[in-house]
């Protein structure tokens, strides 16, 4: 696990700067496992904990090695890792996704050193194209993404997958270790680099815009290691696993934003940004003028260089949205717009370009189930909202009671300017209970990646009653 990550940082540096000496000292961390483990030698299953998942997880790094080296040494090694699943004590990770279709009965189902795994196969099946690597990572993807993800785009309790649905939302259950964040945020990416499918994207953005920027403190000086649902976020600044793995979520941002395909450059994520995207004939400058995701429009300037060139531009359309309006200099693209795909712009681009866009953000009023029925979160386009006692005085935010059957009835608006990010408010009509009339009041929510930052308590999921419902103080009874 040490050995994982001191290979990883020496390979960036050398990626980075050329520095051929963090280029051998890599080889070396790595000859050091050769000689000591493999099929013939020590199981390096015995030199980890988690069933052998933590030191199997140096899976990555040697296949980055052996792609940096072309040695097939860090190849063979690679696969040795993988045939060590399988080891009588081993953690029989494909063995067990193809059984079972479950990553909670994988190994002891601990979160972090299986995605982290994972991301190696990935590695692997690009190094070798073994399509059972790429089919046992997208079981494990789907089973995620349908059973064990919480809607601000993390997972864990006490940093196991638990059962599906059981997705506990206080500081005691110990949920959404930032290490587990990261992961899945690394596991997202390697999906998309290898199939190029929308859904990737928007589950980074999901993260992204939630938990991973939610786990940080808005000045940036400290970081949450579990971040819960409700309560409060405890940050801390002592030296950590997840004090270092935030971070190195952030810095992954600017390599996804934007995509080079065959056909052209593709925009992940919509932020402020500027790119010099690599293709055939020459790289093109994209940048970008937006306040996405509290505000719909987004400006993209194109410049493809001296000359007029031909090709793709692919805008990520999200899922959940509901409109998108696209111009190009001024005049509307025709034809179909697809929800949860890329969007083609195939035109001769010339410099000076620009393309509008418009993509709504929906109020959406998400129904609790499981732990949570009887409850109902906020979302904002792609943002779920909490309601923070820092905003509400006075309010006894869990007898709170949000009413009607669609986000149009909660009257859900934006009372912030679209510039202020961090001091980014909502407002929304709620009801508080009480032994008379239930009294009405405009409730103010914040993002949930805001929530908490002053220390005050905080919750996302609310409780919830469909219109014609009987009203109760919270835990009342008729």
């Amino acid at each position: 696990w040490v050995h994982k990550y001191c290979i990883l940082g020496l390979l960036a540096y050398y990626q980075v700067t050329g520095n051929r000496a963090a280029l051998t000292a890599a080889r070396r961390a790595a000859d050091l496992l050769l000689r000591r483990f493999g099929a013939d030698k020590q199981s390096i299953l015995t030199a980890g904990t988690h069933m052998g998942m933590a030191a199997t997880s140096v899976l990555e790094p040697m296949m980055l090695l052996y792609r940096a080296t072309r040695d097939r040494r860090y190849l063979d090694f690679g696969r040795y890792l993988v045939a060590a699943w399988e080891e009588p004590n081993g953690p029989h990770i494909l063995t067990t996704l193809e059984r079972t279709r479950s990553v909670r009965r994988v190994a002891n189902a601990k979160a972090y050193e299986m995605l982290s795994n994972l991301c190696g196969l990935l590695e692997l099946y690009r190094a070798t194209g073994v399509k059972r690597y790429l089919n046992d990572a997208l079981i494990a993807w789907d089973d995620i993404t349908r059973h064990r993800l919480y809607l601000t785009g993390s997972g864990s309790s006490f940093e196991v997958w638990q059962e599906d649905g059981v997705l506990p939302n206080t500081e005691a259950a110990s949920i959404c270790e930032t290490c587990v964040t990261v992961t899945w945020e690394q596991f997202n990416l390697q999906l998309l680099r290898l199939l190029g499918e929308a859904r990737f994207v928007d589950q980074l953005e999901r993260t992204v815009y939630n938990h991973l920027l939610g786990a940080q403190k808005p000045s940036g000086e400290a970081w949450c290691y579990y971040t819960p649902l409700e309560g409060r976020k405890p940050y801390g600044t002592a030296t950590s696993c997840c004090l270092s793995s935030g971070p190195r979520g952030v810095a992954l941002l600017p390599t996804f934003i934007y995509g080079a395909t065959r056909r052209g450059p593709a925009v992940n994520l919509y932020c402020t940004s500027s790119a010099q995207v690599p293709m055939a004939g020459g790289s093109v400058r994209l940048v970008q003028q937006t306040h996405y995701p509290l505000d719909p429009h987004i400006v993209l300037n194109v410049d493809p260089g001296k000359r007029p060139r031909r090709f793709t531009l692919y805008l990520r359309i999200p899922a959940w949205t509901d409109h998108v309006e696209v111009r190009v200099n001024g005049r509307p693209w025709i034809g179909a717009i697809p929800r949860g795909q890329y969007l083609g712009l195939t035109r001769v681009w010339r410099a000076g370009d620009r393309v509008d866009a418009q993509i709504a953000l929906p109020a959406r009023l998400v129904e609790g189930n499981y732990g949570n029925a009887g409850h109902a979160a906020v979302m904002w386009g792609p943002l779920v909202l909490a309601a923070d006692a820092s905003l509400n005085p006075d309010v006894p935010l869990e007898s709170v009671v949000l009413r009607g059957g669609s986000p149009d009835e909660l009257h859900l608006v934006r009372v912030s300017e679209p510039a202020d990010a961090e001091g980014a408010q909502f407002q929304i009509d709620a009801l508080l209970p009480s032994a008379g009339a239930p009294r009405n009041l405009r409730l103010r929510l914040c993002p949930f990646y805001a929530a908490s930052s002053t220390g005050s308590r905080f919750l996302v999921w609310m409780r919830w009653a469909p219109r014609g419902a009987i009203l109760l103080p919270a835990g009342g009874s008729p």
